[in-house]
């Protein structure tokens, strides 16, 4: 007959013993793995943030180094124009900035977009420049004179009436001097001494022709005024024409005054001459002309002309290093000094536009700020426009971003 067994348990004492060793085994697992998690990389362990900012600077640098055009040359933000990197055929444009605050992250925004922090806890972004400076001159913008005579004979001696008929006409030669230097000249205003004649039906043109190398009237018409001789008086008396049309003649240009029949009447009026003078032109038959070198039409014929202004002088500036300095936390044995050396030389300008045209000019972004660079004032783009690289537009321009143009762009 077998009995069972008997088991017999833990005493008091072995179990407060068993207890204070697991306690112990347990506070020394504890203090290990305590230990072990301190040893683990931390977030801002001095060498991941000059791996972190030395990175950085690179970055500015190499693309820095590819930059076509410097916009913005601050000393904590730098804006450039790099070649296109999208495919849409205009440039982009990248800038690095920080606010000047320690602690403050640095950023980057690309075409204008929204900026992305590249490094943070910021406490130095610091920018210098290199600059090659060019001195170029050009004329300044022409500058127009007051109006002068340009051809005048508005007295005489002794005096003629030359009869205007439906192919009798006249008119005066003249070939006006200007200044040296003078670019080109345009004829404002003319008078001549006329009176009625007849019925007082007609209509007379008074144009302006170029004169032809033997000082007769061209068949082309510069431009026109129509002199009614229902306005006219009996007597002489000197009537004015202004014109607009005839603009920018070459020094050295001759022209003709002439008075053609415009309405058919019998007797269209009358104008008077100086049989002393010289420069009148004669027609009987509204087509062979003769000049006369002994008779002047009196007149007096009104212009002005265009002379270059004052040397203007534009100084290039052309970046030829951007040194850095840049740190990250508060250690400033841990800064970072970098130079970068743009291969293009870029120029420094306060803003970039496309002004040779092979497209669409409303589509060119050469800023990269997502707005078309030239816009019509008034109305659509027309194709038909550009040729050749150059842009014929029917309205004043708008650019974007808007500018005085009162720095180099």
């Amino acid at each position: 007959m077998k009995y069972p067994c008997k088991y017999r348990a833990f005493t008091l004492v072995e179990l407060v013993l068993s207890l204070a060793i697991a306690t112990i085994l347990l506070g020394g697992m504890t203090s290990a793995l305590f230990l072990a998690t301190r040893a683990l990389p931390g977030d801002a362990r001095p060498v991941d943030v000059l791996t972190a900012q030395t990175q950085v600077a690179a970055d500015i640098c190499g693309e820095l180094s590819c930059a076509c055009n410097i916009l913005e040359r601050a000393p904590h933000a730098v804006s450039f124009t790099v070649p296109d990197r999208n495919g849409d055929g205009s440039p982009e444009c990248i800038r690095y900035a920080w606010s000047g605050t320690p602690g403050e992250p640095l950023t980057r925004t690309f075409n204008h977009g929204t900026p992305v922090t590249v490094l943070a806890d910021v406490h130095e972004f610091a920018l210098a420049y290199d600059v090659a400076t060019v001195d170029e001159t050009y004329p300044g913008p022409p500058v127009e004179s007051a109006e002068i005579s340009l051809s005048s004979r508005t007295s005489s001696l002794l005096t003629g009436d030359c009869d205007l008929k439906e192919k009798a006409w006249g008119g005066q030669y003249f070939c006006p001097s200007f200044p040296a230097g003078t670019l080109s000249w345009k004829v404002t205003r003319a008078q001549v001494k006329a009176r009625s004649e007849g019925a007082q039906k007609g209509v007379t043109a008074v144009q302006l022709r170029p004169a032809t190398s033997s000082k007769t009237p061209d068949t082309l018409v510069i431009d026109q005024a129509l002199m009614y001789e229902k306005a006219l008086q009996s007597n002489y008396r000197w009537e004015e024409f202004t014109f607009s049309n005839a603009t920018g003649l070459a020094p050295g240009t001759a022209l003709c005054l002439v008075l053609v029949c415009h309405t058919s009447d019998a007797d269209l009026a009358d104008v008077q001459y100086d049989r002393l003078g010289s420069g009148l032109v004669h027609t009987t038959d509204a087509a062979n002309w003769s000049y006369y070198d002994s008779l002047a039409l009196l007149h007096d014929i009104r212009g002005k002309y265009m002379s270059p202004g004052a040397t203007q002088t534009a100084t290039r500036r052309y970046v030829t290093t951007v040194r850095i300095a840049l740190q990250a936390g508060g250690d400033s044995q841990a800064r970072v000094d970098s130079t970068a050396r743009p291969v293009n030389a870029p120029e420094a300008l306060s803003a970039v536009w496309e002004s040779e045209f092979n497209t669409d000019p409303t589509t060119l972004d050469m800023n990269g700020d997502g707005l078309g660079d030239w816009a019509p004032a008034t109305g659509t783009f027309d194709p038909a426009g550009v040729s050749g690289g150059i842009w014929n537009a029917t309205s004043n321009l708008v650019t974007a971003p808007d500018n005085d143009f009162t720095q180099l762009t």
